[in-house]
């Protein structure tokens, strides 16, 4: 007879690695690279998956993400604090967004900027209770990654959107 905590064990583990292809799955995603695996599907309306991983690409959704809040504009973390702020006064996260039109360098660009909320779904990799393998595997593939701790609702970051007018 094995001990409980065996069987959790081994549960986890195998739970941890089911994770593991959404994990890289979410990551090509974030990359504009989801056509590496699937070819150039059509995703319906005239679109194609490499249309789709060209727009994915304009965002920079990896290199955002990995950025520390050092490296964001201060216009983008003065939003992100300003979003924070509205979220504790009660507005909900999913409805946290702002545009303007600014001249930079001569030149108008529209701005745009909305809140990521966390969902449940994320909670797997970016909440308190991670199974051991997929720390392990998060710990492998971004070793500087502190993106843990969160619960349902909270701010995960914003998607920001530059385009010259």
């Amino acid at each position: 007879m094995y001990p409980a905590s065996d069987l959790f064990f081994g549960l986890g583990y195998a739970m941890a690695q089911d994770r593991l292809f959404q994990m890289d799955f979410y990551r090509h995603v974030a990359q504009g690279r989801l056509s590496e695996w699937f070819t150039n599907l059509p995703l319906g309306n005239g679109i194609r998956l490499v249309q789709m991983d060209m727009l994915l690409t304009c965002f920079e959704l990896e290199a955002r993400t990995r950025a520390g809040l050092e490296e964001i504009p201060d216009r983008e973390r003065i939003l992100l604090e300003r979003f924070a702020a509205a979220q504790a006064a009660g507005k909900e996260p999913a409805e946290l967004e702002y545009h303007e039109v600014v001249t930079e360098g001569g030149e108008k660009v529209f701005r745009y900027i909305k809140a990521i909320p966390m969902a449940q779904l994320c909670l797997q990799c970016h909440g308190t209770d991670i199974f051991l393998e997929t720390q392990v595997n998060i710990q492998e593939l971004y070793p500087e990654d502190q993106a843990t701790g969160f619960a349902v609702g909270d701010i995960r970051g914003a998607f920001s959107v530059r385009r010259p007018l």
